[in-house]
């Protein structure tokens, strides 16, 4: 550059150049939009395509994406209780006492139709035992059953299809022992009353009386309750329950 080169608008303009004002300004004014514009060259500068991107369409839903299916393993443990359910009362339809009671789990409870009858597991086989001795329990068919899981915890509930209590429902839960075998720890049995129906039975409820004593008779006449038997077997084995259903066969009116 020599020394008298100065600069001058955007370019080098040599010192001895005439000069138009206006042309200056000119120059100046579309460099100034150029940029501000984006464009660094003048006069005008082509316009410049902006790249734009496509939006990401989600995938498409689908049957398993619609349906909060549960993972495999769940699936497989709800398996595997229903089973259980299956061959407890599978057990008590063939009266396999070892088999039935076998499949409770430990501190397990049986809660009956009874309000009073809630059952420890050897409550409930000393007052069981006699029916299972004689070769025939009771036979109860699950005409419908839901089961869910959670962790080592079975919750279920079933339509009971049964001989002699006609429909009835049960309900409980199931542990996973540490052999990974399910067990039940409580199972309820009752019978689910018509709500058009509620207030009929509700009053039998209110209106029912102690029944009136029956006379006494002889040995050779008399019937000896169930409860009775049931404690004498339990006492025969030394169980715990003894105690509590020789209670309960005096309150009956026998004797144990």
């Amino acid at each position: 550059m020599r020394s008298q080169d100065l600069p001058d608008g955007h370019g080098l303009v040599p010192r001895d150049m005439p000069r138009a004002p206006g042309v200056v300004v000119v120059v100046v004014l579309a460099t100034l939009i150029a940029l501000t514009a984006g464009c660094t060259t003048t006069p005008a500068c082509p316009a410049t395509p902006v790249a734009t991107v496509a939006p990401v369409a989600p995938p498409p839903m689908t049957a398993a994406s619609a349906v909060d299916a549960p993972p495999g393993p769940m699936v497989e443990d709800m398996s595997k209780a229903s089973a259980t359910l299956d061959r407890f009362h599978a057990a008590a339809a063939a009266a396999d006492e070892a088999a039935y009671f076998a499949l409770f789990a430990e501190g397990g409870v049986f809660l009956g139709t009874d309000g009073k009858e809630r059952w420890t597991v050897p409550e409930f086989r000393a007052y069981a035992h006699p029916r299972f001795a004689s070769g025939k329990a009771w036979s109860f068919r699950a005409a419908r059953r839901n089961v869910s899981v959670r962790g080592d915890m079975a919750f279920f509930d079933e339509e009971l299809e049964t001989q002699n209590l006609g429909p009835a429902r049960g309900t409980g839960v199931l542990v996973r022992d540490k052999q990974n075998e399910w067990k039940v720890a409580q199972y309820n049995l009752s019978i689910p009353i018509p709500n058009e129906r509620f207030a009929e039975v509700r009053k039998v409820l209110d209106g029912a009386t102690a029944p009136a004593a029956a006379p006494a008779s002889t040995p050779a006449q008399s019937t000896d309750p169930a409860i009775c038997v049931a404690a004498r077997a339990a006492r025969k084995r030394a169980s715990p329950a003894a105690a509590a259903l020789e209670r309960q066969c005096r309150a009956a009116g026998g004797t144990p």
